[in-house]
């Protein structure tokens, strides 16, 4: 009963959000004040700061010997760079996801674009990066050469995937592909990869649903 509610105060927050012209900034706010065991967040790509580039990588498996890693980088105006993807075998989702960071380091480092902010979905590695929790056993030989890599990076942030979307597509034609691909215009990359760049370029994000408790009206869904 409380989630069917719920669910009804979301659709007539979205109406009331038509009624009003579109203001999604009122409708995002209203989606955070609804009551059901849902957790509504607004999450989108963040440009970054002037004269900085931002790395955003994913990895994906569809099997033990079928995975692969790809990866964008992109200016403070939100354009891209460039584009990579490359496939891998006998590899864990985490190690693919390290791998697929490697290759865009690598790439940085080669075209001498300095110091970048890299960005990514997995918060295990994340937080690896950053001296946080534990490091599976498997992860340790990639990080290491990740530390060797260090001086790339200016500083690393953890994001969710509804804000990682073209990394995360571009993951999936990574492990469906068998060599790797460079991509250096953005009208050389894919029709539906365009479309999400230029969504994260306009600022549009994308609602994020996570269960939580009931308890006090949650306030908390900003902009992330």
């Amino acid at each position: 009963m409380g989630i069917t509610r719920g669910v009804g105060d979301y659709f007539v927050a979205l109406m009331e959000g038509a009624m009003w012209g579109c203001n999604w900034q009122a409708v995002i706010r209203r989606l955070c004040e609804v009551r059901f065991p849902v957790q509504v967040r607004y999450v989108r790509w963040v440009r970054p700061a002037a004269e900085v580039l931002k790395v955003n990588f994913d990895g994906s498996i569809i099997t033990h010997s079928q995975a692969g890693g790809r990866g964008v980088l992109r200016d403070s105006k939100g354009w891209v760079i460039f584009v990579y993807s490359e496939p891998y075998r006998n590899v864990t989702s985490l190690q693919a996801e390290a791998r697929a960071l490697c290759m865009g380091l690598e790439l940085c480092n080669l075209f001498r674009h300095g110091q970048v902010l890299v960005e990514g979905d997995s918060k295990i590695l994340i937080d690896a990066l950053q001296g946080y929790g534990v490091v599976p056993v498997s992860l340790l030989a990639i990080l290491r050469h990740l530390r060797q890599l260090s001086p790339a990076i200016s500083s690393c942030q953890h994001i969710h995937r509804e804000g990682n979307f073209v990394a995360d597509s571009l993951a999936s034609l990574g492990s469906r592909s068998d060599k790797f691909c460079l991509f250096l215009s953005f009208t050389s990359l894919p029709r539906s990869v365009r479309g999400l760049c230029q969504v994260d370029r306009l600022g549009v994000g994308h609602f994020r649903f996570s269960k939580r408790s009931l308890g006090p009206i949650c306030r908390s869904g900003a902009v992330a």
